[in-house]
């Protein structure tokens, strides 16, 4: 199941049904690890049960990383309200896992699953017993752009404040925009607002238009900002804002929390505008990092990075060449990029694939866990065809890759890219999402065109710089 390798060996393997996977969500219940794996639309035959059944989200003990267990497949709520098409209630790919004790009004002892409920909303569920989940409630419906989509996307959850940062289109809106929910007691959810760009609130028009509607791909939250990654792998805009004045708007105002310009202009601390040809898919804040070879600079020695990536959605190298980048924000108002990172498509040396051969290709998402085991120091990237690949970013000016990891396909493998393949069209392995959890020494790993959940061991350099300046070697 390895193609090439260097600095990762592949520790563990679960097919997961064969399901189309994105989102991984590892979460401590007691003295037990689970994944909470959200899956993409579509369905599949659930072995356990002998139905087939619309895809949701499968759950995974990982308390032995080495030795995963398969426990169930949760699928996806009825939504008899919806008159949107079944494959478009099906599909749970984004979760956020949060514990009772940690949410302001949760019960204690409880433990909750934040997911989408397709393109047509988004609940929570009880994951206290995960092989008997249990419906809490709806969070919200989406609505539909003036575009005529109906969608959602990547959310965040904060478990200390309950506060929910949903992507979801609405009603009249251009594309997906951000809803935030106060989720303090996931069973009573309460909206706080509507928010996006300026142009994208009804009855208004937004100069970066596309199409089919400019959106929202996510929203991250760490400490008292919040980072928005917008057109996804075009036009992108990453925008970035006060955290209360977001919540509360502007007091002097008549209605802070309203969608007119004024509103949405309040939060902002900055906005970057990025090229046509690249997008905003995500924005992962890291902050602090210290600069080795400014130590003995008076000021400045220590900085604030945003990491971008512009998805790449590349088929055969016939779209421009999508980068991931780091972006400086330690003067907040005025982000910068200092430097990228890019895995070649064409072979540097011999042996190397050629990744203009091997269907899409190019950076999609970063790991989004804040670990101090591995903040300011190593990033891991999902990259597609490219595989998982580990940037050594102890001087985001100038990162330099730190390990890889190309997975083979299994029988499972199905062609996926591009819509409606050629009949010789082949399949390769896609890595589409990666996650670390607080333990360390292993990368979870998900596929995308259905061969299941990868466990990595973390070896070698690569070990060696997280293991750098802890109190101990924590890579087992």
């Amino acid at each position: 199941m390895t193609e090439s390798a260097e600095n990762f060996e592949l520790a563990a393997h679960d097919p997961l049904q064969a399901r189309q996977t994105y989102q991984i969500e590892p979460h401590r219940q007691g003295d037990r690890w689970y994944l909470y794996l959200g899956h993409l639309r579509g369905s599949e035959l659930n072995p356990q049960t002998g139905e087939i059944e619309e895809n949701g989200v499968s759950v995974v003990d990982v308390t032995d990383p080495k030795n995963p267990v398969y426990l169930r497949h949760i699928p996806p709520t009825p939504a008899p309200w919806s008159n949107a098409s079944a494959e478009a209630r099906s599909g749970g790919q984004h979760v956020q896992a949060c514990a009772g004790d940690d949410l302001p009004h949760g019960v204690p002892g409880r433990h909750y699953l934040l997911r989408n409920q397709g393109w047509v909303g988004h609940e929570v569920l009880d994951v206290t017993d995960p092989l008997n989940p249990a419906l809490v409630g709806p969070v919200s419906r989406t609505g539909v752009s003036r575009h005529g989509g109906q969608s959602t996307h990547k959310n965040f959850w904060d478990c200390e404040t309950g506060e929910a940062y949903l992507v979801s289109t609405l009603d009249g809106w251009s594309g997906q925009v951000l809803q935030v929910v106060d989720l303090a007691d996931p069973a009573h959810p309460r909206h706080i607002r509507d928010f996006a760009l300026d142009g994208m609130q009804p009855g208004s028009a937004f100069a970066r238009e596309v199409e089919e509607g400019y959106s929202l791909h996510e929203a991250t939250v760490y400490r008292d900002r919040v980072y928005l990654a917008y057109g996804t792998d075009r036009t992108g805009t990453v925008q970035i804002l006060d955290r209360q004045r977001l919540l509360h708007g502007d007091p002097a105002s008549a209605d802070p929390l309203g969608t007119d310009s004024a509103a949405l202009a309040y939060p902002q601390l900055s906005r970057l505008d990025m090229p046509d040809f690249w997008g905003a898919h995500s924005a992962k804040p890291i902050l602090g990092v210290p600069i080795a070879d400014y130590a003995r600079n008076a000021v400045g020695s220590t900085r604030d990075f945003l990491f971008v990536t512009s998805e790449g959605i590349d088929f055969l190298c016939r779209t421009p060449r999508h980068l991931s980048f780091f972006l400086d924000i330690t003067d907040v108002a005025h982000p910068w990029p200092v430097s990228n990172y890019q895995v070649p498509a064409l072979p540097q040396e011999e042996g190397d694939p050629n990744f203009c051969e091997r269907g899409v290709f190019g950076p999609h998402g970063p790991h989004a866990s804040h670990s101090p085991l591995y903040e300011g120091r190593i990033l891991f990237l999902a990259y597609f065809t490219g595989g998982v690949r580990a940037i050594d970013m102890r001087d985001p000016f100038q990162p330099v890759e730190a390990g890889h990891f190309l997975h083979a396909i299994t029988p499972n493998s199905r062609v996926i890219y591009p819509p409606n393949p050629p009949a010789d069209a082949v399949a390769w392995p896609v890595a589409n999402t990666v996650e670390v959890d607080e333990r360390g020494g292993y990368l979870f790993m998900a596929d995308r065109p259905h061969n299941g959940l990868y466990i990595l061991r973390i070896t070698g350099d690569l070990a060696a710089i997280v293991n750098e300046g802890q109190a101990a070697a924590w890579v087992p």
